[in-house]
C-alpha cells in the first residue's frame, strides 16, 4: 500500500478519534498509521466495523473469514455499516458514497473496497 495513511493525525489524535473503541481497534489503526499495509488494513477495518455492531451481537469480525456475508452471516445492518463507513471516511480522508456501500456484500469486499479508496485517494 503505497499511500501514507493517517499522516494527517498524530497518535494522540488517532486515540481521540477512536475514544471508546476497544484497545485492539486503536492498536490496529495505529499499526496502519505506522506501517500502511494490506495486513494492517485487514485488522483495522473489521475492528472498526465490530465497534458499531448492535448490542447483543457478539460476533468478533476479526476472526471471521473474508467470505463472510456482512448482513446474513455477521449481523451487520445498514445503520452499522453507515456508521462504520462514516468513521472510516474521517480517519482515512476518503469519500464513501451510499450507493457504493450497497454493493459491498462480504467482509473481504469491505476491506478491498476501503483499500481501493485509499489507493485511489478519493
Amino acid at each position: 500500500m503505497a499511500k501514507a495513511l493517517l499522516q494527517h493525525f498524530t497518535e494522540s489524535e488517532v486515540r481521540h478519534e477512536l475514544r471508546g473503541f476497544p484497545a485492539q481497534a486503536v492498536a490496529a489503526v495505529l499499526g496502519l498509521k505506522q506501517e500502511p499495509s494490506a495486513e494492517w488494513l485487514k485488522k483495522a477495518v473489521p475492528e472498526i466495523l465490530s465497534f458499531y455492531l448492535p448490542r447483543g451481537v457478539s460476533t468478533d469480525l476479526t476472526t471471521q473469514p473474508l467470505s463472510a456475508r456482512l448482513r446474513e452471516d455477521l449481523g451487520v445492518d445498514s445503520l452499522t455499516f453507515a456508521e462504520a463507513a462514516f468513521k472510516m471516511e474521517e480517519l482515512f480522508r476518503v469519500r464513501i458514497e451510499n450507493a457504493e456501500l450497497a454493493e459491498i456484500k462480504t467482509l473481504g469486499g469491505m476491506i478491498v473496497f476501503v483499500e481501493s479508496k485509499l489507493l485511489g485517494g478519493t
